[in-house]
């Protein structure tokens, strides 16, 4: 399912479980959404889990072209930055400057918003904890715009691989088109967690994700083909009762069991129709929303 985990990626999994920074259930999140897993890297608090995280981001940074500078955006981007920078030197050699931002303005001292080495001039990596939305990420770019720096990348622990601002993109996509393609990293994917729980036969949990996934992938899908027709003469319906576009409208409404998707059409008796005490299969209709929708996820 997933490419084989790095140590430094393995260990980070590992004591995330460990000290319930990584959990797997029902979760609400910040922006809203519901979600099978949970990662909140403020509970990686020791010595002990910090060491490991600092070493899965310089593992991470190490194959990031020149920077200059690694900034963290306030809060939490704060020690990221600081535990990465002296890891980056222990075990690469590289010395990195460190920036980050204040939530409010400081009116004394040296005032401002920023702290740290100064961003004019200077390529900048922005390092933090997950996307979901994107929101947190597109205000440390602004941040670091603004004070003259140049985003070269982004780095993040855990890349979700969620559904972006605009639906049908991801939130990684849209920030690549700020920054450039290929520009935002993560030590973990979405994708990963998903292999690591395969690995380790949690089954239930690993069934969550799937549904999740899915469910993602169909929304956006739905989007795409309803956007797509606007531009035509006669708009997809999202109404229609095809037995494909019933299916694919079960799949958003619900959270589904994976068992059934292989049989998703036993749901639904709206592919045959009645005559004369007779049951008749209905013509396919391959090319109707619903129906290419699941055909492209292959769901049936």
């Amino acid at each position: 399912m997933a490419a084989t985990l790095s140590p430094s990626q393995a260990s980070l999994i590992s004591h995330a479980m460990s000290v319930g920074a990584l959990k797997f259930g029902s979760f609400t999140l910040k922006s809203g959404r519901q979600s099978p897993y949970f990662f909140n890297s403020s509970l990686l608090s020791s010595g002990s889990t910090l060491s490991v995280l600092a070493t899965a981001l310089a593992d991470t940074l190490a194959n990031v072209g020149d920077f200059d500078i690694l900034f963290g955006p306030a809060y939490k981007g704060i020690p990221l930055g600081a535990i990465t920078v002296v890891k980056l030197f222990d075990k690469y050699g590289r010395d990195v400057g460190m920036a980050y931002d204040r939530k409010e303005v400081k009116d004394h001292g040296e005032g401002g918003m920023l702290v740290g080495v100064p961003m004019a001039g200077k390529k900048v990596v922005i390092v933090d904890d997950v996307m979901t939305s994107g929101k947190a990420i597109r205000g440390a770019i602004d941040a670091v715009r603004s004070a003259g720096g140049e985003v070269v990348g982004v780095v993040q622990c855990l890349d979700r691989e969620e559904v972006g601002r605009e639906e049908g993109t991801s939130t990684v996509r849209e920030v690549e088109e700020i920054v450039g393609r290929g520009k935002v990293r993560a030590i973990l994917r979405m994708r990963d967690l998903m292999g690591w729980l395969e690995s380790e036969g949690k089954t239930l949990e690993l069934d969550g994700m799937k549904e999740y996934t899915l469910t993602a992938k169909v929304r956006s899908r739905v989007h795409n083909v309803q956007a797509a027709s606007m531009h035509r003469a006669s708009p997809v319906s999202p109404q229609r009762t095809e037995r494909g576009d019933n299916i694919a409208l079960y799949l958003l409404t619900t959270q589904p069991n994976p068992e059934r998707l292989a049989n998703a059409e036993t749901f639904f008796d709206i592919d045959r129709t009645s005559k004369e005490s007779k049951q008749t299969p209905k013509e396919a209709r391959p090319t109707e929303t619903g129906d290419s929708i699941l055909s492209d996820l292959h769901v049936f």
